[in-house]
């Protein structure tokens, strides 16, 4: 999980020391997260109440499909589509940020309530939400 205010510094940051070139990073927060925590932190900022609801992904998979039929058609962006489905159907995603703390001193500065404040209101600015 990262910011794209945070992505684009490490792009930045990756781009000056000689010994970057032609290497891959994984940028990411040094925190991993639950999909628990993400919705807890999103609900209270936004002042809402959530009930978790166990969805099956073939049913999750069939909706995006029809979100992504109703897309095209509406020109508005799917909110589920075939991407988040691939997203969210395992139980976490892990990587390590540490080569490139070692290689160009890159950490991280939002942590995820300022993150996920900062998209919302990305969201609704642009009316997504």
């Amino acid at each position: 999980m990262i910011h794209v205010k945070d992505l684009a510094r490490a792009i930045i940051m990756a781009m000056i020391p000689a010994k970057t070139k032609g290497k891959t990073y994984f940028i990411a927060n040094e925190k991993p997260y639950s999909w628990k925590e993400i919705s807890d932190i999103t609900l209270r900022i936004l002042g809402k109440k959530g009930v978790r609801i166990p969805v099956p992904v073939g049913l999750l998979k069939g909706v995006s499909l029809v979100s992504e039929a109703v897309s095209s058609i509406t020109k508005k962006p799917a909110l589920i589509n075939s991407q988040k489905i691939f997203e969210i159907e395992p139980d976490f995603w892990t990587c390590s940020p540490e080569k490139a703390f070692k290689d160009f001193k890159f950490r991280s500065e939002l942590d995820l309530e300022e993150g996920i404040a900062d998209t919302l209101a990305w969201y609704k600015e642009h009316k997504w939400m």
